[in-house]
């Protein structure tokens, strides 16, 4: 167990819908919702949250209620390379950051800020992120990871709420369905038992709680009382990488489906880098109608270690051609890495072509992650994975940035204030 630690969370505000605000000047301020492709509510703005539109409710059902609310389809590359400059903006104040879910991240900012300073290092953090994305982020700031996740949606949207290890009263009266870990089950046998908010558990003894539940509801206590026992997930260690991408609309043409296979190797290699990490290799797999419950796949084995995109869909498109199959309507496409490995940091005392041609691409694929991560963000592909992108008012395949009533369109990410 972890003490005098301080952990922060960055979370991004209806992060879904805010990416699509950020990108279209014609939803700024409008009530949204994302989620049209399947026929249902997944994401909501800020504005259509205030007229009371609420998830998962149908199309049908929107349309009906709430008929000023638009309804997009949901765009997750815009989604992901968005939570990549979040996280990367965050790396620039403390490395020790975790590898979580697509609109959040932890930091561990012990080594870097203390109690007393933490508030103005939050504030530049917060700053910096929301005019840099375009759109707003919530901060939470506590001694161990449960307690800064929880104290980040106290002040929704732009909030910035922290907790320190004197004031821990001040959680007492949130209910524990609020408490990240406290699923439906747990709360409902808690609640059979007259322990319904945080005040409640932490009334009894830790050696009380050990005695009548479980580990994870013992180590919750723990957090819960400032006490660090969750640590970072963070880059180092991982075993694997993969990415799964779903289509709009079906694809039935093969040079498509490949832009998107190397879209997808694209993005893969990029976490395999920021991670400084090779695989040895790679399945590549699709779902496709009937049954799009169902991932077909192989397996590709690289000759050696690489986080090289072109090097890996040079071996990948043999295997592509020989998956895809005529008239076949492809639903989404995956990517994931097996057997990730350090860097090598010994020199190698005799050196083959190969080596130099791979120290090359090493070289290429450094500054483009540099130009790509800067101050945010470039967004960059390679040629392979570009194609003619539809800009459709309806919201689906949206451009990174938009000019209504106009048919210009900037692919660049919205660097400008937020009104």
């Amino acid at each position: 167990m972890a003490a005098n630690k301080i952990f922060m969370h960055v979370d991004g505000d209806a992060f879904f819908a805010s990416c699509e605000q950020s990108t279209n000047m014609q939803w700024r301020g409008k009530p949204i919702a994302v989620g049209r492709e399947r026929g249902i509510v997944t994401a909501i703005s800020y504005e259509a949250k205030a007229l009371g539109v609420k998830r998962p409710m149908s199309e049908t059902e929107l349309r009906r209620q709430f008929p000023q609310v638009a309804l997009l389809a949901s765009d997750y590359r815009k989604y992901e390379l968005f939570s990549e400059r979040m996280k990367n903006i965050v790396r620039r104040y403390v490395s020790d950051i975790s590898e979580g879910s697509i609109d959040e991240t932890f930091a561990d900012v012990s080594a870097v800020t203390t109690w007393h300073e933490v508030r103005a290092f939050a504030e530049a953090l917060q700053e910096e992120l929301c005019t840099k994305l375009g759109l707003t982020v919530s901060i939470g700031v506590g001694p161990t990871m449960t307690i800064a996740k929880i104290s980040s949606g106290f002040k929704k949207p732009r909030g910035l709420t922290i907790v320190t290890p004197e004031h821990l009263e001040v959680l007492h009266d949130v209910p524990l369905r609020n408490v990240p870990g406290i699923g439906g089950r747990t709360e409902e046998k808690l609640a059979g038992e007259g322990i319904v908010t945080i005040g409640n558990l932490l009334v009894l003894e830790q050696a009380e709680i050990a005695r009548r539940f479980n580990k994870p509801l013992v180590e919750l206590a723990y957090e819960l009382r400032g006490t660090a026992v969750r640590a970072l997930e963070t880059r180092e260690g991982t075993q694997s990488v993969s990415s799964i991408q779903a289509f709009l609309e079906p694809i039935m043409e093969f040079t498509p489906l490949l832009t998107e296979f190397s879209r997808n190797v694209e993005r893969v290699c990029r976490k395999l880098r920021a991670q400084h990490a090779r695989t040895n290799a790679v399945t590549i797999g699709y779902k496709a109608f009937p049954d799009v419950h169902t991932l077909i796949t192989r397996t590709v084995k690289c000759p050696a270690p690489s986080n090289d995109a072109g090097t890996i869909m040079s071996l990948a498109e043999t295997e592509l051609r020989a998956i895809f199959r005529r008239s076949t309507k492809y639903r989404a496409v995956y990517v994931g890495t097996h057997g990730a490995l350090a860097h090598e940091t010994q020199e190698k005392l005799f050196t083959t072509k190969e080596d130099e041609a791979q120290k090359k691409r090493d070289t290429l694929n450094t500054v483009v992650d540099s130009l790509m991560f800067a101050q945010g963000g470039l967004p960059l592909e390679r040629a392979s994975s570009l194609r003619a992108q539809r800009h459709e008012e309806d919201g689906g395949g949206t451009p990174l940035l938009k000019i209504p009533h106009s048919h210009k369109v900037l692919d660049i990410p919205y660097l400008g204030s937020i009104t």
